[in-house]
């Protein structure tokens, strides 16, 4: 089948298994791994700081794609996923680092929930 073949639905989602490379947070593991090891005291508000950047950056970008005619939703997509991404990359962060034993007891079991504002599948 052609592209123009592809019915409009069938082409937001083939754009929608795209994934766009800002969503890629493995440089931002390496890059918390290196403010935990490096920073004296609690480094927390470094990691924290640097994820808020990195949440900047991101946002620019898919403003950049916006501006360069890319479809709205696609961008929210993106943007969506990148959530997702980062949620994972603390969470794990959290579980490996700052519990005590990386095992988590009754007491310390968490569990990540959004309420409202996050979009899931599009962020607007």
């Amino acid at each position: 089948m052609t592209a123009a073949e592809l019915t409009r639905s069938e082409r937001r989602a083939a754009r929608h298994n795209q994934v766009p490379a800002y969503c890629d947070v493995s440089e931002a593991k390496a890059e918390i791994e290196r403010l935990r090891s490096e920073t004296a005291g609690d480094p927390r508000p470094a990691i924290v700081a640097r994820l808020k950047r990195l949440l900047k950056e991101v946002r620019a970008a898919a403003e950049a794609e916006l501006l360069d005619g890319a479809e709205g939703r696609d961008c929210a997509h993106g943007i969506s996923m990148f959530t997702d991404a980062l949620v994972r990359l603390v969470y794990d962060d959290v579980v490996g680092n700052v519990v005590e034993s990386g095992i988590l007891s009754e007491g310390e079991r968490m569990a990540v929930v959004a309420t409202g504002g996050y979009g899931r599948g599009l962020l607007a």
